[in-house]
């Protein structure tokens, strides 16, 4: 049996996120702050590295748009901000 714990008061923006401690990985999600691990492993940093390169192969002719590395705030809303 799976017993739902309580959502947390969803009540914080992206200023709170803004005023998160430097060098810590927090992301806002519906007004919830949440840490998240400081770093990625060996595994997720060569997937990355193997689809930025396929990325960047397609969109050169395409001009698609622009490729950034985290770590790089996406802010989606005044309650969401998240850090892919």
């Amino acid at each position: 049996m799976v017993i739902a714990k309580p959502k947390p008061k969803a009540s914080g923006t992206h200023a709170d996120y803004f005023a998160t401690p430097e060098g810590e990985r927090w992301e806002l999600i519906d007004g919830v702050l949440y840490h998240t691990p400081e770093t990625p492993g060996a595994w997720h940093q060569d997937t990355s590295m193997n689809l930025s390169y396929l990325m960047h192969r397609h969109d050169a002719g395409c001009r698609l748009g622009v490729w950034w590395h985290a770590p790089l705030a996406v802010v989606l809303s005044r309650r969401n901000v998240v850090e892919p």
